[in-house]
């Protein structure tokens, strides 16, 4: 890694565990991201963890129970150190893994003083491929000190027509749903095309969003794919086909839509 990276990196981990301790009042902001997987959440989450005043956790409930959750919720409320003004964390709809789902949400459903940020990633196609290419490679965030690895084989993938139409299905029908879920809260929309092509003013928004002053965006994620996705996708052209005259036909007109 690059000597400079190294220690912005280190200094950055050093920051976060000072921010735990408990030497001021509790934040003044909490928050949630709200997404799912391979919409950006990395990218926005590193920016989030570079901005001095925010203590940012990750998929904290992806396993938890109704008590595990309400816990944690509470334990956002507690003090840290003083220079912190926002404290969250992301989940994924379609958290928790491994536990009834149904309960954990009515849990967030009950909270009154958590801000959303709702993040997603128009393109479902590019949603899918990033998904797909991430489970077969086993590789789901590049960092800097990683930026000359090739995480994803060279070879092409092969997606079914069928299952593909099912997932962009699926996607869609949890999206809205847990914004019906959460809509009684503040929110506010990140769309991930924003954060790769005007990634400065989107991170201004968000800041503004959660009463933070604004600053520029610092991630320390890297992009992960530098291919055409029709060049990632062996059948290509079969499901442009067959996706041609139904709602998903968009996703087909957006070859060099960059991935993270």
């Amino acid at each position: 890694m690059n000597p400079v990276r190294r220690i912005a990196y280190r200094s950055r981990r050093l920051g976060r565990a000072l921010a735990k301790v408990p030497i001021g009042k509790p934040p003044k902001v909490r928050f949630i991201v709200l997404c799912r997987a391979r919409t950006g959440s990395n990218l926005l989450m590193s920016m989030l963890e570079g901005h001095p005043q925010v203590l940012a956790y990750g998929e904290k409930l992806r396993h938890a129970t109704a008590p595990a959750a309400e816990h944690f919720l509470e334990r956002l409320r507690a003090r840290r150190a003083w220079w912190i003004q926002a404290v969250g964390f992301k989940m994924f709809h379609d958290h928790p893994h491994g536990q009834p789902a149904d309960p954990v949400w009515r849990t967030l459903e009950q909270v009154d003083d958590l801000r959303v940020v709702h993040l997603w990633r128009k393109n479902l196609l590019h949603v899918a491929l990033s998904e797909s290419l991430a489970e077969r490679s086993d590789h789901w965030v590049q960092r800097p000190d990683q930026a000359n690895r090739n995480p994803y084989p060279d070879d092409p993938l092969v997606l079914d027509p069928r299952e593909l139409g099912e997932r962009f299905s699926a996607m869609t029908r949890l999206q809205k749903l847990r914004r019906r879920q959460l809509a009684h809260l503040p929110a506010i929309d990140i769309e991930f095309e924003d954060l790769r092509h005007d990634r400065d003013r989107a991170f201004a928004r968000l800041c503004r969003f959660l009463d933070l002053p604004e600053q520029p965006a610092r991630p320390w994620t890297v992009r992960q794919r530098h291919r055409p996705v029709h060049e990632m996708i062996a059948n290509y052209r079969e499901l442009e086909t067959y996706f041609a005259d139904t709602p998903w036909a968009e996703f087909f007109a957006e070859q060099e839509q960059p991935l993270r």
